[in-house]
């Protein structure tokens, strides 16, 4: 058998180098094609695509993607900052009246009654967390808690003739203004209170006591529950909010504030709801404030609108914020990449990929906030003169690697080409030698031996 000659073990030794180098540059590449850039809400790992090879920064994929999320960002700061700031700074004791913020949120259900917190409390509330205690009283207790009620004046009759308690129009201790009535319930007057006290001596105080619970339960309390307990009573089971701070006025127990249960629940789930948005808004603000404020960001930003005839703007260019708004137009529309949108009167303007629909989308997120007679105006520094934020991290390392990445491919290509051109005769002269007189002789290897 014939053995391999120096030149031949020479060659399949360049061949493995080459395939070692090929891989090599492969690995090189899949790793060049990924991208960390840190950004508010950690670190994200982008895919280089291949239409970004060859073409700017600005251009690419990547950056589509970091200015829809500053979009996305200051649409959402700017609302947070409404919220938090007075004057253009934070404003721990600022008053808030969670039934307002309640329907401004889209979360009210229409309670009757408010009460106002300043809101460090309510976000040292909110990083406690909110909690509830089990409360359980009997079915005359729970009717009776915020007074007395069996009264003409709240029962009345349905469309059928039948008694029915109609709302809490009269207490032991107050006369509010009428609970809201249903249209099919006849309105009380002298001669049908009559008819009501008549109807409702035919009752005892139990079968009058269930007719306020159905009423409650009707409006949408199905926190509350109804148990029968071993020797026939009933009692009744509800969450009720455990208060950890006063109000303004000094008052720390909710129920001071309602006259029936169904503004107290409503009012408890206004007041929960305050607590745990406005403890998110606080933590968003921490992060998103000091990121696109002043000479930290490449980001710019002018958002202003009129609520009430008068302009509020909120920008991180102090120097703008009294300028007319063809200035501050003026001003976007020399950076590198801007959007200038005003929907009340359809103007969308900008050198991005982002589309009118997509701005809308995210300030429609919003819709409370942000009404028709809004102008937004944000713009990218494309020299990148604040160092650190995404977009600078972004840009530097996309303009170190592309240049990488086309020679990488230039490598794998060489690498691919002198590859095949040794094993194709390698392959073809394998087991192959030529005897004294020039005929070919075949052979195997001990390689070739081993069974497959």
């Amino acid at each position: 058998m014939k053995k391999p000659t120096m030149k031949r073990i020479i060659t399949g030794m360049i061949q493995h180098l080459l395939a070692a180098l090929l891989m090599i540059a492969v690995a090189g590449l899949l790793f060049n094609s990924y991208l960390p850039v840190d950004t508010i809400d950690g670190t994200v790992v982008y895919r280089m695509k291949s239409e970004d090879f060859g073409q700017e920064f600005e251009d690419s994929a990547i950056y589509d993607d970091l200015f829809r999320n500053a979009v996305s960002d200051i649409t959402q700061l700017v609302v947070i900052k409404d919220r938090l700031e007075t004057d253009g700074n934070f404003d721990p004791a600022k008053h808030i009246d969670i039934t307002e913020y309640a329907k401004m949120t889209g979360v009210d259900k229409g309670c009757g009654v408010t009460a106002s917190y300043e809101l460090d409390d309510l976000i040292k509330w909110g990083k406690r967390g909110v909690e509830y205690t089990e409360r359980n009283m009997s079915m005359s207790e729970f009717v009776g808690y915020f007074g007395y009620c069996i009264y003409p004046e709240n029962f009345g009759f349905d469309e059928y003739g039948q008694l029915v308690f109609k709302g809490f129009n009269k207490l032991t201790e107050q006369n509010d203004e009428p609970d809201e009535t249903e249209n099919d319930i006849t309105p009380n007057n002298d001669e049908n209170l009559k008819n009501v006290r008549e109807a409702m001596s035919q009752y005892t105080q139990q079968q009058l006591e269930d007719m306020v619970f159905s009423h409650l339960i009707a409006k949408d309390m199905n926190q509350v529950h109804l148990s029968r307990e071993d020797d026939g009573s009933l009692t009744v089971t509800f969450p009720m909010l455990v208060c950890r701070y006063d109000t303004t006025d000094g008052i720390r127990q909710l129920a001071d504030y309602a006259d029936n249960w169904r503004d107290y629940m409503r009012l408890q789930e206004n007041l929960a709801a305050a607590v745990e948005g406005l403890t998110r808004d606080y933590e968003r603000y921490q992060i998103c404030n000091p990121v696109y404020a002043g000479t930290n960001t490449n980001v710019k930003y002018v958002v202003r609108f009129s609520p009430d005839e008068k302009d509020v703007t909120y920008t991180n260019v102090p120097d703008l914020e009294t300028k007319r708004d063809d200035e501050v137009t003026e001003y976007f529309s020399e950076f590198g990449r801007h959007l200038i949108y005003y929907p009340d009167s359809l103007v969308f303007m900008g050198n991005t990929s982002m589309s009118e629909d997509e701005i809308f989308e995210y300030i429609e997120t919003y819709d409370y906030a942000y009404l028709d007679a809004i102008h937004i105006w944000l713009g990218v520094d494309t020299g990148y003169a604040a160092e650190g934020d995404a977009f600078y991290t972004a840009s530097r390392i996309y303009s170190n690697v592309i240049p990488n990445v086309s020679r990488v491919i230039m490598m794998i290509c060489l690498f691919a080409i002198c590859w095949i051109g040794i094993m194709i005769p390698m392959s073809v002269t394998a087991g192959v030698t030529y005897d004294d007189e020039g005929n070919i002789q075949r052979y195997l290897n001990r390689f070739d031996r081993i069974w497959t």
